[in-house]
C-alpha cells in the first residue's frame, strides 16, 4: 500500500462503507471535503450507488484498483 493513501484515511469516513462493499466497489472512504465524502475509487461508474448507500455526496479520487484493494 502506498503510504500517502494510508495517511489520508479518516476513521469516521472509513466506517461509512462496509469492507465487503468497499471491495465490491473497489472504493475506500478517505475523509471529508466539507460536506462531501472523499472516496478513492478505481472506477467512478458506481458513485451514485455509493452515494445512496452512505447517504452522502461523494467527491471521487481516482486511484489504481490494486492500491485500493491492498488497503
Amino acid at each position: 500500500m502506498d503510504a500517502p493513501l494510508l495517511l489520508q484515511i479518516d476513521p469516521a469516513a472509513l466506517r461509512l462503507l462496509s469492507a465487503d462493499l468497499a471491495r465490491h466497489f473497489r472504493a475506500l472512504p478517505l475523509g471529508f471535503d466539507g460536506k462531501r465524502l472523499s472516496i478513492a475509487v478505481a472506477d467512478t461508474a458506481n458513485i451514485n450507488e455509493i452515494e445512496v448507500i452512505v447517504n452522502q455526496e461523494i467527491a471521487p479520487v481516482r486511484f489504481p484498483a490494486s492500491q485500493i484493494l491492498e488497503a
